[in-house]
């Protein structure tokens, strides 16, 4: 029998971000994580894996097959909000507008992110490519390219912990 992934802390005892992280779904966490005001969590809880609560992190339940080599089907999972430094390797929450993805339920989808860029002769940068890979004994996804619009995707937030299941 596998261990709990998280265990959920009274009302009473609640410490939001000290001693416990809110569980949410992940659409509820895409449509609202980037906002000041979280949605109201499923419930307050601790990780039962070596991510200690802080502000920024998540609880939430990842489904599908996309990416079942990191992440099994149903795993809880610890996320970021919002993500540092580059993203790239980095398994993220994405929304984009142009795409829907079937393990996710909406226009969000959790992938590898793989960018390349091109320096310009001003020290700007731009993106190259961008493409989210998944990472599936499923031969059947493929990598999601996207455009380099930079409003057509935001990056939500970003794998920190598989809290069930094979690690991250």
């Amino acid at each position: 029998m596998r261990p709990a992934p998280f265990e959920v802390v009274a009302a009473s005892d609640a410490l939001p971000w000290i001693n416990c992280i809110p569980l949410v779904s992940l659409k509820a966490a895409a449509g609202h994580v980037g906002d000041e005001k979280l949605v109201e969590p499923e419930a307050w809880v601790r990780p039962n894996g070596s991510t200690k609560p802080a502000t920024g992190l998540f609880v939430a339940r990842v489904e599908g097959e996309s990416m079942n080599r990191r992440i099994p089907h149903g795993a809880h999972c610890v996320f970021r909000h919002p993500v540092p430094g580059s993203r790239n390797g980095k398994v993220v929450l994405v929304e984009y507008r142009d795409i829907i993805d079937p393990d996710v339920e909406g226009p969000f989808t959790l992938k590898i992110w793989e960018s390349s860029k091109t320096a310009g002769a001003d020290g700007s940068w731009a993106h190259k490519k961008i493409l989210l890979k998944p990472d599936s004994t499923d031969p059947g996804y493929e990598p999601i390219r996207l455009a380099n619009d930079p409003e057509a995707a935001q990056v939500v937030a970003e794998l920190v912990e598989v809290l069930d299941g094979s690690p991250a």
